[in-house]
């Protein structure tokens, strides 16, 4: 796979420091417009621009535009899902946003589409949010359902071990009555 270079990045990108905005320059897709915002939230609640069949976080893009930074191969690696508590933060970061956006007026057709849009990111944070709950809601029964199965078979065990020391008792005074008998037979 081919590196980013800084070139490339700002014939494609416009970036502007001072708020963060990244727009398209020369997007590369018929869909997308010049000017227009670029990227989107990906489920860690970290912003992410999309080209060239790879997905690149925000953060490294504006490291390579600003100081060239290079983007290293590992920030395009597979990130563990975050957290309900993250999810549940950065979802209402984004309905504060939302609601903030709808109160002042909408001058432009873009603006009204970044509400539109924001509102869709909204939708897929809560499903995401949903089905971290559901999974961190299984681990507990699975944690809760494994310690009663400890308990259960800690129980079983000392059973076990209680009956193998009596009859390791039994079977040594069996053993010392049958010397005993020998010994009795042989006088």
């Amino acid at each position: 796979m081919k590196t980013l270079t800084q070139a490339e990045l700002k014939h494609v990108l416009n970036f502007d420091p001072a708020t963060g905005l990244w727009t398209w320059r020369n997007p590369p897709g018929k869909r997308l417009k010049p000017g227009a915002e670029a990227g989107c939230l990906n489920v860690d609640g970290k912003w992410q621009i999309g080209f060239g069949g790879v997905r690149y976080l925000a953060s490294k893009l504006a490291a390579l535009y600003v100081h060239g930074t290079p983007i290293a191969e590992s920030t395009r690696a597979y990130v563990r899902p975050p957290d309900v508590a993250t999810l549940a933060a950065n979802l209402a970061t984004l309905k504060a946003n939302l609601a903030a956006r709808e109160q002042t007026p909408a001058t432009s057709t873009d603006a009204r589409a970044m509400t539109i849009k924001r509102a869709g990111e909204i939708e897929q944070l809560e499903a995401e949010l949903a089905r971290q709950t559901a999974r961190e809601a299984a681990l507990r029964r699975f944690q809760s359902d494994l310690k009663g199965l400890r308990q259960e078979y800690r129980h079983e065990l000392e059973e076990i071990d209680a009956e193998y020391k009596e009859s390791r008792a039994e079977l040594r005074e069996f053993q010392q009555m049958a010397r005993e008998a020998l010994e009795d037979l042989r006088t």
